[in-house]
């Protein structure tokens, strides 16, 4: 989500002003040796045909000059565009179609430079700009040449494939810029998830706020995995996520004090552990909203397209019992935070090995449904209003089970974690003794 050197060489929007003077540099010497090396190349061509072709020194002149200046325009969005390679290909070609109809080099590459203006108008039509003002010189060339192009000799065929060329490429240029732009979507679409994926491993992030991020992260790349043929740019589900990362990415900039896009300028003007929290929380109550929409919306896809996942539910409850950190004690919450994060990281090793997979299950069908009813029912007595003997006691209980729930949890990890581990010696020793038996 950050800005990066664009292959124009100009600089990034969000660039600094010494970035954005070198970038802007860089293009304008660049396109300095493209107008002294036309300079040069017209020269050539003058001394080459100036003997041959009636116009004149100064026609021929100016008219190859435009014509390589033209052949060889300025990238807008870089080199891999469509809009500037095929221009000039389509002028590359033109050439070579003007000099096999019998036109003389000089004219031919003339042609060609006309052919690539004009399929750059095609291309930027609404955003022309300065580039207008070729348009005059090239008339008066045109003008220049009118005496030779109407010479009883002279071989039209060359000038009337200029407007079929024109209309022949327009097909191939849309098809390129379709491709392309799948595919910088598809890239944009790749840059988010792992930015997403980053996020929710930020160091500056509450264990809550990064288990959402990462249940978002999962959520947008099932989606697109799904959807991966029918997704445009107007896809409401891929705005949404996009526009919450961008959020999060302004939030995290802010929490290290780097600059952030103008529309969350606010962030910064933030102090206070306070008003940091609140920020932290309005991101999250967003997070969890957009993943249960996330979640009707997979819903509402065919059964035969769903990626079928065992553990979903589990994940589901982990992320469930974070909804309730608000209404519990400071003390209590920490304990549940502490729980959701170990069934994630269960999941995890449960995902990537399916040695894992039955004691792990095992371990959370028995004791993650239950650490919800505890919670759900301490908070239906402490806000019943009514206190008693009997039911402070019953609450105090409640917490004392929580933290041993809460140390079960971290021990069945690092018991998966470790078991891993045994598994990796074992066949370390097993590889270790066969090698031995063959004499390695």
């Amino acid at each position: 989500m950050t800005g990066q050197p664009t292959s124009n060489g100009s600089a990034p929007a969000g660039a600094s002003g010494a970035d954005k003077a070198w970038g802007f540099l860089k293009t304008f010497m660049r396109r300095v040796f493209v107008h002294f090396c036309a300079f040069i190349g017209a020269g050539v061509i003058v001394n080459v045909h100036n003997a041959a072709l009636p116009p004149g020194t100064w026609t021929l002149f100016i008219s190859s000059y435009l014509a390589i200046i033209c052949l060889v325009p300025r990238p807008r969005n870089g080199v891999e565009d469509p809009d500037y390679s095929l221009p000039i290909a389509s002028g590359v070609g033109q050439s070579i179609i003007a000099l096999c109809c019998g036109m003389p080099f000089s004219i031919a590459l003339f042609v060609g430079g006309l052919q690539t203006y004009l399929q750059r108008y095609i291309c930027y039509r609404k955003n022309f700009g300065f580039e207008y003002a070729v348009l005059p010189f090239l008339l008066i060339a045109v003008l220049c040449w009118s005496e030779y192009f109407f010479d009883s000799s002279f071989n039209w065929w060359g000038l009337v494939t200029v407007p079929l060329v024109a209309l022949a490429v327009q097909p191939v240029r849309r098809l390129f810029s379709k491709l392309r732009a799948r595919k910088l979507k598809r890239g944009r679409l790749e840059q988010l998830l792992k930015r997403l994926d980053e996020l929710g491993h930020s160091s500056v992030f509450k264990a809550e706020l990064k288990t959402e991020v990462l249940a978002l992260k999962d959520r947008a790349q099932t989606y697109l995995q799904l959807q991966s043929s029918k997704l445009n740019s107007e896809d409401e589900n891929l705005k949404r996520i996009g526009n919450l990362g961008v959020e999060l990415d302004a939030l995290e900039r802010s929490c290290h004090g780097l600059e952030v896009p103008q529309s969350f300028a606010f962030l910064q003007r933030q102090s206070g552990h306070g008003k940091l929290d609140l920020a932290f929380e309005t991101a999250r109550e967003k997070l969890v909203e957009l993943n249960r929409h996330l979640d009707l919306e997979l819903g509402k896809l065919k059964p035969e397209d769903q990626i079928q996942d065992e553990f979903t539910v589990y994940d589901n409850q982990a992320r469930e019992l974070l909804n309730y950190k608000a209404s519990l004690p400071y003390e209590m919450g920490q304990k549940l935070e502490h729980i959701a994060q170990a069934t994630a990281d269960m999941l995890k090793l449960m995902r990537e090995d399916e040695r894992d997979r039955g004691p792990g299950e095992s371990f959370l069908k028995r004791y993650l449904k239950a650490t919800q009813g505890i919670v759900e029912e301490y908070i239906r007595l402490k806000t019943r209003g009514v206190e008693s003997e009997t039911l402070n006691e019953a609450l105090k209980q409640a917490a004392v089970v929580l933290g041993r729930l809460e140390e079960a949890f971290v021990d069945e990890c690092k018991f998966l974690l470790d078991n891993d581990t045994v598994n990796f010696k074992a066949e370390l020793n097993a590889l270790d003794t066969f090698m031995q038996m063959r004499g390695h």
